[in-house]
């Protein structure tokens, strides 16, 4: 009985030091003047069941609680709180950015001191910041397969975002990052890819690519 007991306790240490040794990563999403849609703010609600006031909170929730919701043996991903972040939320403005020759809509890092960024990622407990600065919903098309194809308007979703490490070193910027949505049901491609059910797995795909851009050495990325 003792042995058992001893095997758990071990089990149970290494499971803690391998939770203490992941990197967290913070993740600043995109504020309400940097959600944009092609469709109506009403059509997108009514696809989700909810006001159309409610749809900007429902879908910046919905991408949040797929990052703190993975699992992954080296990276932990964490929102700040409106509490935590709101001092610092004066040095977060935008401007076009580059990074490797590729465009994207970027923060504009010169106008945050480094003390404040030091302090922003302290108080967080993060290696890294992931700030989403931009989301685009535009208007797209779909062709259903089989006999009878089907041409159904569908919408396509974009992101940009940028990682910076704890130095305040971008790791990497991206623009129009596009959510893959797979090849829907007829019944699916009615809802037009604007209900959170169907981002659900997008999103994931999106949090598989960040952690396979922080796995890469820094010579790398």
């Amino acid at each position: 009985m003792r042995f058992i007991v001893s095997i758990f306790l071990v089990a149970l240490t290494f499971s803690s030091i391998a939770q203490t040794n992941k990197k967290k990563v913070l993740v600043v999403p995109y504020g309400r003047f940097e959600f944009v849609s092609k469709f109506s703010l009403e059509e997108i609600g009514a696809k989700n069941n909810i006001d159309q006031s409610e749809v900007f909170n429902a879908y910046q929730k919905a991408i949040l609680t797929v990052f703190e919701g993975f699992l992954d043996e080296n990276f932990e991903f964490v929102e700040t709180t409106d509490k935590l972040l709101n001092p610092y939320k004066k040095f977060i403005k935008y401007e076009d950015g580059k990074f490797d020759g590729r465009n994207h809509y970027a923060i504009k890092m010169r106008a945050f001191p480094q003390i404040e960024f030091t302090k922003l990622m302290e108080d967080n407990d993060a290696s890294f910041v992931i700030f989403i600065n931009w989301y685009d919903i535009q208007k797209s098309a779909f062709t259903s397969r089989g006999k009878k194809r089907k041409r159904f308007k569908y919408s396509a979703h974009f992101i940009d975002y940028e990682i910076y490490n704890l130095f305040q070193q971008k790791v990497i910027g991206v623009g129009k990052a596009k959510m893959d949505l797979g090849n829907p049901t007829d019944k699916e491609a009615a809802y037009k890819g604007l209900r959170l059910v169907e981002l659900e797995k997008a999103y994931q795909q999106l949090v598989l690519a960040i952690i396979e851009t922080l796995n890469k050495p820094i010579s790398e990325k």
